[in-house]
Order: structure tokens, then sequence, then C-alpha cells
């Protein structure tokens, strides 16, 4: 079957009262097919489709975790975790819903409520995006921007304010507010503004706890474009299948060599350096040791470009490794931290 061409168009799959602006999916366990999930407005109903080489189908619905009762448009977001473990809702009325997803049964379990300060101050300006180590669950909310730590023992303890909108407004008249957010394949995370703006505000650093992970308020500026609290919904197209699961089973034959390619620069840095990878590393790290050969940190990496902060590492010499995810290594080397 080409992608150049639509087969079918304007079928109807789900005729019920929807949650606008909350559709999203994830990747099956078995690398190959994708789970689609929306929830019904006024109930704790989710409707849990699976999208496969036979087309799409309702697989089942589910009662669980707390009704939301907010029956507006365009409020609020929802997204997986890049790794595919985790679900989260961000609303006007119950604010963050975090659950546990089975992507071998297409299942939502563990439904836990974290209450946000000030959320239910502002209707439409509000978002949700997870950090490409999925760890830090960020919510948008009009002028406040939070961090929760969803590996924390108790959500609700851990969330963290990260930023206070700086009282910006553009054209004299639209505030840039944080709005929907979503992360790019560069690991940053861009936030959108209400009304008609021409700024995103960027999370560089989304990986790193607190106020570490660096917000820069309408750090982007956008000259030919008017946006209005939106990003793109797009799913994690670099999770792979789950190896060892018991619905990894799609694939029969042998398994192929993966062509990796990384480039580490800039090298000598000052701090802030890049690892660019292709080839289809899923689940990958890097691990940096000093010349003792001392583990000093360990950082997610996926395909795609990955941001890791060296700054607070004094000048010298250190060594990386690239691993993929049953620890092999992929490359090795040096990195000159410069003065």
């Amino acid at each position: 079957m080409s992608v150049s061409e639509v087969y079918e168009r304007n079928v109807l799959y789900c005729q019920d009262t929807i949650y606008d602006g909350q559709l999203t999916a994830c990747r099956h366990a078995n690398g190959r097919d994708w789970w689609i999930v929306l929830n019904k407005t006024n109930t704790n109903r989710y409707f849990i489709y699976l999208l496969d080489t036979g087309g799409i189908r309702l697989w089942h619905t589910q009662d669980i975790g707390v009704t939301a009762s907010w029956t507006g448009t365009g409020s609020g977001q929802a997204v997986f975790s890049p790794d595919g473990t985790k679900y989260l809702r961000h609303c006007y009325d119950v604010d963050l819903l975090v659950f546990d997803f089975d992507r071998c049964a297409g299942e939502l379990s563990n439904a836990k409520q974290v209450n946000i300060e000030h959320n239910d101050e502002f209707v439409l300006s509000q978002g949700l995006a997870v950090s490409q180590n999925s760890r830090f669950a960020y919510v948008a909310g009009g002028k406040y921007l939070n961090q929760v730590d969803l590996l924390a023992n108790n959500l609700q303890s851990s969330v963290t304010e990260v930023a206070v909108w700086d009282g910006t407004l553009t054209n004299t008249f639209w505030p840039t507010y944080f709005a929907q957010a979503a992360l790019a394949p560069n690991g940053k995370i861009f936030i959108s503004c209400p009304g008609s703006n021409q700024t995103m505000h960027i999370i560089h650093n989304p990986d790193a706890k607190g106020k570490d992970c660096k917000v820069e308020q309408h750090g982007l500026w956008l000259p030919y474009s008017w946006n209005t609290d939106a990003t793109p919904n797009l799913p994690h197209y670099r999770l792979g299948r789950m190896l060892g699961s018991p619905c990894d089973t799609v694939y029969s034959g042998p398994e192929p060599k993966l062509q990796i390619e990384i480039e580490l620069y800039p090298n000598p840095t000052f701090g802030d350096l890049t690892v660019q990878i292709s080839g289809g590393l899923y689940g990958g790290t890097i691990d940096i040791y000093n010349t003792l050969g001392q583990f000093l940190l360990q950082k997610r990496v996926i395909d795609g470009y990955n941001n890791i902060d060296l700054s607070y590492l004094p000048a010298g010499m250190y060594f990386y490794a690239v691993r993929d995810a049953g620890g092999r290594i992929l490359q090795g080397g040096k990195i000159d931290r410069a003065p």
C-alpha cells in the first residue's frame, strides 16, 4: 500500500460526546500497530482504539479515574510519555491525571490525580508535555508552568513551579501565557501562547529537575505565523517495540543489524553538547566518565537530536560511551570540555 494515496475518508469511527482536542496515540508494544485513546465528556470513560494492518477498530472502553466535567472546547491536552508507559491528561476542572499504560493490552491502570495550583483560573490556556527521559511532566496553565516528577513516590509533593508569566504582551494586547506544549525531536519542549501570538516559550533542558530545566519565555519568534494555543499533535514515532514483552511477536526473522550513526558536537564544547543519532536507536544511553574512569552521569538518547548540559563540569577531558537498550557500546570517544 502506498502512503501517497488516500484510500478512505470521512469514515465515522466514534459517534459520541468526545473531549475536544485530546486525541492522542501510542505505538503498540509489537512496534507496528498503534493505540488511539479518546475520553468521553462528563465521564471517566476512555475509548481505546487499535490501528493495525486491518484498519482501525474499537478495542475496548475503560471507566477509570476521576470524572472530568468540562464540556467546552480547546482546553487542556492529553499525551503519552515518550517511553509509552504513562498516559496523562491536563484538564481545566480536574488538573492533572496520570495513568500507567500497558502497550501490549492497550489498558490504563493506576489512575492518579495531581492538583495544580491556579489551574482553574485559566480555562483555555492549558497544555501538557513530558520530557524525553519520560520523568518530568510539564503542566502549562495560563500564567504558571509547573513540573511534576513522574518517578516520585508522591506525585503531589513533587509539583514544582518552574516559571511564572513575565507580563509580556504581543502587540500590546495578547498575553504570552503558557498554553499547549510539545516535545520536539531535539529534546526541547515548545509551548504555545493564546490569542494572536508570534512567540513560543522553550524549555531547553526538560530532563532536569526544578528550575534547572531552563525555561526561556517567548524564546522562539515566529515571523510568518500567528499562533493561538496550538502545537502539532504528533505521537512518539521513535518509540520501538518492547523487546522481550509477550506481544513482541510481529517480526520472526533474523534481527536486522542496525546501521547506527552517532555524531557529537561541538567538541570541544563550553557545556552545551548535541548528540545526533540516526539509524533507529531506541532506548539508548550515553555515559560520561572522567579521566580516572569514574562514572559521572547517564542520559537517555534516541534517534534524532539529544541535548546534554555539561556546563557544570570543570574544564578538561572526559570520555563517553553510547549504548543501545541492551547495554552494548555503539560508540565511544573523548569530549573536550573547554574552559
